[in-house]
């Protein structure tokens, strides 16, 4: 699949049209009681800019980019240290000036076998939590854009969790599902999990995906053109876009359950084979790199070598 044919762009839903807000500001971006209590709708125009040129090189180069939010006594929200990584990872440089207050990082994720739209990974989530103490973070891939907000019911520390392991089930499960559904469905499972606001967008404008918006919460702001959202009513909430969730043949694991590893951890446990012959067997696809690590289309190779078929589930309709 070539870039221009990537499906995953994102389309603001109609309400969200009906909504003014001004640029995000520190004082605004103060943290959330709960998820349910997030603005539904943000704009980050100021940034956009950077977020652009920043996306522009990382496609250029095949390579993950990123930088710190910062704001100084203004309230005014800035880029700062722009760093370059891997194809799959980039390492934040979080220094700033004492007189700058700290709010995020942004990154980029380039084109996973001819597509964008790529959300959070394990990686991303533990790094805000653990290391960042990240208000927000955000993802760009392409033109589709990616938002986690913590609330005050964001757990402190996390241990560096296999959320792989339900990248794999759906895999295993859903073989033709691209790279993009998946990942945007492990970015609600885990913010859910941890109590935080799930943003998509495009342009620096975002809208809450998780937890989904009422019917009231969109009147009170369409009314208002406020940022902050009514108070949660008994009406029956909806999801902002029209993409349903992917439909699992059997349910993924909680993640209380799961054991923590690495991505050659996961597929053993989902195969059964022993670790180090799911490792030999990833070294033998093409492509294979050990410093940046498994491509999706290399994990669908590896698991396809490992006997699991993604033909064979879509003639049978499930795996044997």
């Amino acid at each position: 699949m070539s870039p221009e044919a990537a499906p995953n762009n994102i389309q603001m839903p109609t309400w969200a049209h009906t909504i003014n807000v001004s640029d995000m500001t520190a004082a605004s971006l103060k943290i959330p009681s709960s998820p349910s209590s997030a603005p539904i709708k943000l704009k980050f125009g100021t940034l956009q800019p950077t977020f652009d040129n920043l996306w522009n090189r990382s496609n250029s180069a095949n390579k993950e980019y990123g930088c710190i939010i910062v704001s100084k006594s203004d309230g005014v929200l800035k880029t700062r240290n722009v760093v370059v990584g891997k194809h799959a990872g980039v390492e934040h440089d979080l220094s700033h000036a004492e007189s700058e207050t700290y709010h995020g990082t942004f990154h980029t994720h380039p084109f996973e076998d001819g597509e964008t739209g790529g959300a959070f990974s394990a990686g991303d989530v533990s790094f805000n939590i653990n290391k960042g103490k990240d208000r927000i973070q955000f993802v760009q891939s392409g033109s589709d854009q990616f938002l986690l907000m913590r609330s005050q019911r964001t757990p402190t520390s996390v241990p560096f969790p296999c959320w792989k392991n339900n990248k794999m089930e759906m895999l295993k499960e859903n073989a033709s599902l691209g790279w993009g559904t998946v990942q945007r469905y492990i970015s609600k499972k885990m913010a859910n999990e941890l109590n935080m606001a799930y943003y998509e967008g495009t342009q620096g404008i975002f809208w809450r995906v998780h937890p989904p918006i009422s019917e009231s919460e969109i009147q009170a702001a369409s009314s208002k053109g406020s940022q902050a959202p009514a108070s949660h009513s008994t009406d029956r909430p909806r999801a902002p876009h029209a993409a349903a969730a992917p439909t699992l043949v059997r349910p993924v694991p909680s993640i209380e359950t799961q054991e923590r590893g690495s991505i050659i951890d996961c597929m053993a446990l989902m195969t059964g084979k022993d670790v180090g012959k799911v490792k030999r067997t990833a070294e033998r696809v093409e492509g294979y790199d050990a410093e940046n690590g498994l491509t999706f289309k290399q994990v669908q190779h590896t698991l396809k070598h490992l006997g699991i078929s993604s033909s064979r589930h879509k003639q049978n309709g499930d795996w044997n």
